[in-house]
């Protein structure tokens, strides 16, 4: 799996800004804004545009509707280490007056970690990550600086032939033989088959994360790293992280969230027109399979718009729903719970199709497994069996180990 600016993608929050101001707050308590804050555009929407605030500096946001933009954007400047909240407040109603709760705005900040003064506790502000145990880290700052010429990749004529090449190669998809992996005869070679299809996986994935790299070059934003982790404790994923992809325009953001894809579809597409010139059954023969394969799956997993990939946070900026997912839940809660809701004909839809995809995985899952032990009963413990049964053991074993992470994670700092 991999994923666009994965420590960013779920640091928009919603913020109301209620009507009372908590008179116990301390008044000598004078806090400050991280630098570099400002607003940009996220959507625009017929019942009011949606706006995101925040830094660039530190990547960390606000949502905020256009008619609370303006005052809220007043209260952030008071916010300069200079202003207790209650004198804040005073200024706000007298200048607007309007009544705004400057405390609840503060929490809002500081849980999105904007306020200097009052950082939270360092816990990944991302949904994904906060569900993963990360596996590496590696800086790619100056590594995309030195190969910034690859950006041209994303001009309108480049990505025009690109698309063009990819249009041309599925004509040999029809000739499905040519790319068909040979069933291995023997457990050392199927072995030797996963871990060719996992490196080819492991290869197209960093090839698929620099093109989301590429892309944000091209409207000014700089990929700082990219990230390996276990995803729930046993899926693996990559990704890289890019500030201040949610300042882009929309369509912008679509293409650098789609790079990924496009990367993968292109590589794919130079390798079907390579494969019929290599010797069939031969060891660059069957790599070059591998590597379409692993292309091809990759692609699959990211326009997937129901896991936290590419294709979840285009379809999220194609309906102007930003978080579709969680929104999607919790608009199906208040509609059972019969309270005011905006679950939108768009929200449902989502909300069916995902639960319908989780009640299938987990009963195809329940089913196999259940497969595997009647062969087990039946045939005693043999090495096919030994290498089903991996997956789930290596999963129980990092669910395990996921535990203990989080348990790690929400420990007190000594």
């Amino acid at each position: 799996m991999a994923t666009a600016s994965g420590t960013i993608r779920d640091s928009v929050r919603s913020i109301p800004i209620p009507s009372t101001i908590p008179h116990s707050q301390p008044r000598e308590i004078l806090h400050e804004m991280v630098s570099g804050m400002s607003s940009w555009l996220l959507f625009k929407k017929t019942k009011g545009d949606l706006y995101i605030v925040g830094s660039l500096d530190v990547d960390r946001y606000i949502l905020v509707p256009s008619n609370k933009l303006e005052l809220t954007m007043k209260c952030i400047s008071y916010l300069d280490g200079s202003h207790d909240l209650r004198s804040i407040h005073d200024r706000i109603l007298a200048e607007h007056g309007r009544d705004a709760d400057i405390g609840e705005l503060l929490l809002k900040l500081k849980t999105a970690g904007l306020i200097k003064t009052a950082q939270p506790e360092h816990h990944p502000h991302n949904e994904l990550l906060r569900h993963s145990i990360q596996l590496f880290e590696v800086r790619v700052s100056a590594i995309f600086e030195r190969l910034r010429v690859l950006q041209a990749l994303f001009h309108p004529y480049f990505l025009a032939f690109g698309l063009s090449l990819v249009a041309l190669s599925l004509l040999r998809v029809a000739s499905v033989g040519h790319f068909r992996l040979p069933h291995a005869d023997n457990v050392g070679l199927e072995v030797l088959d996963y871990l060719l299809f996992w490196m080819g996986l492991l290869l197209v994935a960093i090839i698929h994360e620099a093109f989301h790299g590429f892309a944000a070059m091209r409207y000014g934003l700089r990929p700082t790293r990219i990230n390996g982790a276990l995803y729930l404790g046993f899926i693996p994923y990559i990704f890289i992280s890019i500030p201040g992809i949610y300042t882009l325009r929309p369509r912008h953001r679509i293409i650098v969230w789609s790079a990924g894809v496009y990367a993968n579809c292109l590589l794919g597409a130079l390798l079907l027109f390579l494969l019929p010139h290599l010797a069939n059954g031969t060891a660059l023969h069957e790599a070059v399979a591998h590597l379409i394969w692993a292309n091809l799956l990759i692609v699959m997993m990211n326009i997937s718009p129901f896991m936290a990939t590419d294709g979840y946070f285009v379809l999220s900026t194609l309906v102007r729903t930003p978080n579709i997912r969680t929104n999607a839940y919790l608009e199906f809660k208040k509609w059972v719970k019969r309270e005011d809701h905006n679950f939108s004909a768009v929200l449902a839809c989502y909300f069916v199709i995902s639960s319908a995809l989780i009640v299938w995985v987990f009963f195809g899952t329940v089913t196999w497994l259940r497969t595997v032990v009647e062969q087990w009963l039946r045939y005693g413990w043999t090495t096919r069996i030994a290498m089903d049964l991996t997956p789930i053991a290596f999963m129980l074993f990092c669910l395990i180990v996921q535990a203990v992470w989080n348990r790690k994670l929400q420990a007190p700092a000594s």
